[in-house]
């Protein structure tokens, strides 16, 4: 499952768990390969591509919800319909409405976040840019797609989202936006918990996971090893996590990498999952995220925390939410991203055993602090206070 996949299995089994009704619209189901949503299977679905628009429309009156939580829908035309059933919250996980390509960074003159608002002036700039692909038909077309989403966001009775940064991007364009506390997926912790033990081992072991795309900056990342290998006593072992049409221009860097450090060894095992992943983030001494692409929040890094993983990125996006510079980690300057900032966040969090078990503490303490029953809390609050204020509408 990807991260929205994850996010809604974790509310459903919570909201189910405290008593509340639920059910499940969807408008598409696949690819086969993916593995279902385990809460799904005790609550009613609607699958609109096995029902057709209508009949599952009409199953989603006839049950009567109090309040739709939308994730995302990707036709604007079949969520304008869903709008209609009953009052509506919408979480925003992503750049959706608010960029053409919705890569919310440009890759010329150098590969950097974007900050500029979301209108006709993108259509000028997305090649000049370089913002997205190369065909015009398409890039129309989504920008008119992102155009109607944007105007269908002002329609919901609240939207919602996890990271100040990702908040201050849809006040920008017009959108009230309020926050909820989020929560690494799949985090149980027992009361008193602490930091898993660590002991000093031989290497430094650096993780890296996600879609290997050139705006996650593995690119940078490896520019960055050079640097911190002529600056660390021990060996570093790197394990680059995934999968993309980057892959094979990252392996092939990662190579020259080797051929120049002989005290660097890399490894690309491919998507990581289940007890796979669980390994690679316990074994891991250093979570890296070179991402340029301004992350809406970078949930990896709780989930590397609730292991007593320190992390070290770019300040892009919603990472400086939760990644505090010299504190859980430390954060690169990136304006623009380089492998020098990189490399020196890197050292900064290694720099003695001393510092280095400070930060581990942090980041577990960071991410032990937030938790799915929180966010429930929140999530809540806010469905209440839009159907009493829905309530009150209706009755003036």
């Amino acid at each position: 499952m990807g991260g929205v996949e994850h996010y809604i299995s974790a509310i459903l089994e919570t909201l189910l768990d405290r008593g509340h009704e639920l059910a499940f619209w969807r408008q598409t189901h696949g690819p086969e390969n993916r593995n279902v949503i385990p809460a799904a299977v005790r609550i009613p679905i609607w699958d609109s591509s096995e029902l057709g628009l209508d009949r599952s429309l009409a199953a989603l009156r006839r049950w009567q919800p109090d309040i739709i939580y939308c994730q995302l829908i990707p036709d604007p035309a079949t969520e304008a319909k869903i709008l209609e059933v009953a009052p509506s919250v919408f979480f925003a996980h992503d750049y959706h409405g608010t960029c053409i390509s919705g890569g919310k960074a440009t890759h010329f003159p150098v590969l950097q976040p974007c900050t500029r608002r979301f209108g006709p002036a993108c259509l000028g700039h997305f090649y000049l840019r370089r913002c997205g692909g190369k065909n015009p038909i398409t890039m129309v077309q989504d920008y008119r797609l992102n155009v109607q989403r944007l105007r269908l966001l002002t329609q919901y009775n609240q939207v919602i989202t996890h990271s100040i940064h990702l908040a201050e991007e849809y006040k920008k364009h017009g959108i009230p936006c309020g926050r909820v506390r989020f929560f690494a997926s799949g985090s149980k912790l027992q009361e008193g918990s602490t930091a898993p033990p660590w002991t000093p081992r031989p290497r430094w072991h650096f993780l890296m996971l996600g879609r290997m795309l050139a705006t996650k900056g593995g690119s940078l990342f490896l520019n960055s090893l050079p640097r911190i290998a002529n600056q660390t006593s021990r060996p570093i072992a790197v394990t680059i996590a995934g999968d993309g049409p980057s892959r094979a221009r990252w392996e092939s860097k990662a190579k020259r990498v080797e051929r120049q450090c002989s005290n660097v060894e890399i490894k690309f095992p491919g998507w990581l999952s289940g007890i796979e992943r669980e390994d690679a983030l316990s074994d891991a001494d250093l979570l890296v995220l070179p991402s340029v692409w301004p992350e809406p929040f970078g949930m990896v890094g709780l989930e590397a925390g609730l292991r007593g993983v320190p992390a070290a990125g770019f300040r892009v996006g919603g990472i400086p939410d939760w990644l505090n510079d010299g504190v859980n980690g430390a954060l690169a300057p990136a304006n623009p991203p380089s492998p020098e900032g990189l490399a020196d966040a890197i050292l900064r969090c290694i720099s003695t055993e001393s510092a280095y078990r400070t930060l581990r503490d942090a980041a577990f303490g960071m991410a032990k602090s937030v938790n799915v029953q929180l966010h429930c809390d929140d999530l809540v609050d806010v469905f209440e206070r839009v159907l009493a204020k829905s309530a009150t509408v209706s009755a003036t």
